[in-house]
Order: structure tokens, then C-alpha cells, then sequence
């Protein structure tokens, strides 16, 4: 879900993560939510990773999510591998 507080103009998209427990052929992916408090115009994209516990065949694809806080006008996405 997408959220927003305090803000003038934000978007905020986002979908939540899959999660799997305790299987034997577990993939999960998933995109986190952008995050943006106090900010005028800001715009957060980001992908968290993928998490997988007590698996035999693990899989686990993810990008960290970009930050901005009290800006106006900031596009922050990083991109890691």
C-alpha cells in the first residue's frame, strides 16, 4: 500500500512482498513501498528483496529502496545489484 503524511503533492506507489516459511521451493518477489514524510514534491521508487527462511532451493532477488525526507523536488533511486 501506499502512504503518505504531511505532504503537498506525493505519489506513492508500492506492492507488498511475497513471503514463504518453511517451504522446499520457495521464490519470492516482491516491491516495497516508496516512503516520503514532510516533502513537497518528492517521488520514491524502490524494490526490497526478496526474503526466504528455512529453504532448500532459495532464490532471492531484490534493489534497495530510495530515501528522500523534507525535500522539495528530489528523485532518489539508487540502483544496487
Amino acid at each position: 500500500m501506499g502512504e503518505a503524511i504531511n505532504t503537498k503533492d506525493n505519489r506513492i506507489l508500492g506492492k507488498a512482498m511475497g513471503e514463504a516459511i518453511n517451504a522446499r521451493d520457495n521464490r519470492i518477489l516482491g516491491k516495497a513501498m516508496g516512503e516520503v514524510i514532510n516533502a513537497k514534491d518528492s517521488r520514491i521508487l524502490g524494490k526490497t528483496m526478496g526474503e526466504v527462511i528455512n529453504a532448500a532451493y532459495d532464490i532471492r532477488l531484490g534493489k534497495a529502496v530510495g530515501l528522500v525526507t523534507g525535500s522539495t523536488a528530489d528523485n532518489t533511486i539508487p540502483r544496487n545489484r
